[in-house]
């Protein structure tokens, strides 16, 4: 398609701001970023509903703290991503899981009602520590992509909002119908948000198993979406935003999937390890702008002492010298199963057991990213050792100590002390960071 062929161009004039749209103004700091995804615990926003936040919602639990850069992961319609802050339990709400409700009250002797007082707490004290740029991003399910270099404030009506990103929930390939997503873009999304001038951009969403389609259909799948939407703006009117692609594509085995990528930077093709690969091989086809890393960060943090593929230190050197594109590192943290911050239980059983000696491992990662020139900043995501901690996979044992912000706030002193490693490895990190991959379009 001819829309098709010229997308790339029509993306580096919005980002350049010489196409005449409305584009929020790009305003990317010197100085790097950092960012931190939280739940939408209490709060549940139907299909029909969601919204980028009302603004009395962003004001009373973010603004009023201080907190610049956020990224709320809010609940789909069968509640099935919401992670309950003050117990740690994910993925379901506790109002449909009454057990958990009970185990939380018990253990942690905290209600939905402490909730607004827990995120005051935590905010300011990693708006404190961290000093967080500026985006805001809403989305029905789990956010894969928290998001760009800071944009600063929103203004509307002389009230200062923050620009955000939209997910939208597409089927998956074999599912996709292009008539039934743009119904939905057109009559759902497009009156409600094309419109509004802090929405930078969308991130379509799906989980797509990679042994279930081969490298062609994948392509194809986001130039349909991609196209979609594209046109759905075109058919309103509406000025172009930006696509990201961070949210399609649940990294998985490869064992019927050996993309151009999967070869060169994986040292064993037929490795259970090459979940890094695919979800790298999606967003080199399908984004013009860099590379999400969402979970590239396992092979770099745990064994980049000992592959080397072709001269590369490392699998992110990697995939940057095969792609030509810089890589932007999200859904990092701490004990996360796919972070890889320390050996996996599922690939090492004698991984370290410390809060101590995991925050350690994540100041060192931080500093390694923040000696590469080719990548962009780092978002700090899923801030529970649910994993490691929860019993992995069922996420049963919800007696023991699930999660950082848990032990940080209910545990004691004990527990600081890796946090402020953290925060410590995150400013020597962010002065590294280099923006100039990304066009900035000053006012």
């Amino acid at each position: 398609m001819l829309i098709r062929s010229v997308k790339s161009v029509l993306l580096a004039a919005l980002l350049l701001g010489l196409s005449g749209c409305v584009v929020p103004t790009l305003i990317l700091p010197s100085s790097g970023f950092t960012g931190i995804a939280v739940t939408n615990g209490r709060y549940s926003f139907s299909s029909a509903a969601y919204m980028p936040g009302p603004e009395e919602l962003i004001d009373y639990r973010f603004r009023s703290v201080g907190v610049d850069y956020v990224g709320i992961v809010d609940t789909d319609e069968q509640n099935q991503c919401t992670w309950m802050p003050c117990g740690g339990v994910w993925p379901s709400t506790w109002e449909e899981n009454p057990e958990i409700a009970e185990v939380i009250v018990d253990r942690w002797g905290c209600t939905a009602e402490d909730i607004d007082e827990f995120y005051r707490d935590t905010l300011d004290k990693l708006h404190q520590d961290l000093h967080f740029n500026t985006l805001g991003m809403w989305g029905r399910r789990k956010v894969k992509n928290p998001g760009f270099p800071g944009y600063g404030n929103c203004s509307v009506d002389g009230q200062n909002r923050m620009y955000y990103l939209l997910e939208l929930n597409f089927p998956d390939p074999a599912n996709f119908n292009p008539q039934s997503a743009s119904a939905y873009l057109e009559e759902t999304i497009i009156p409600q948000f094309g419109n509004d001038p802090c929405l930078i951009g969308y991130i379509p969403w799906n989980e797509i198993n990679f042994n279930d389609y081969s490298r062609s259909e994948i392509e194809e799948y986001a130039n349909q979406v991609y196209d979609v939407i594209y046109e759905a703006e075109e058919a309103a009117g509406v000025g172009h935003h930006l696509i990201f692609s961070g949210a399609i594509g649940t990294p998985r085995t490869l064992e019927a999937y050996q993309g151009p990528w999967t070869q060169i930077c994986t040292p064993d093709p037929a490795s259970d390890n090459n979940r890094i690969a695919p979800l790298a091989i999606f967003n080199a086809i399908a984004v013009n702008m860099y590379i999400d890393g969402a979970s590239l960060g396992l092979a770099e943090w745990q064994y980049s002492d000992q592959w080397d593929y072709n001269g590369n230190k490392s699998i992110l050197e990697c995939i940057h010298n095969s792609t030509g594109k810089p890589i932007l590192i999200t859904e990092t943290g701490i004990g996360a199963r796919d972070s890889g911050i320390v050996p996996d239980p599922y690939w090492e059983p004698n991984y370290v057991e410390t809060q101590e000696e995991r925050g350690a491992a994540y100041a060192r990662a931080l500093q390694q990213f923040g000696e590469k020139p080719y990548i962009l900043g780092v978002h700090w995501y899923m801030l529970f050792d649910g994993y490691k901690q929860c019993n992995g996979e069922q996420w049963v044992d919800y007696q023991r100590n699930c999660g950082i912000f848990q032990n940080l706030f209910s545990l004691g002193e004990g527990y600081f002390t890796p946090y402020l490693g953290l925060t410590q490895s995150i400013a020597v990190a962010n002065k590294r960071f280099i923006h100039s991959w990304l066009p900035v379009h000053e006012p």
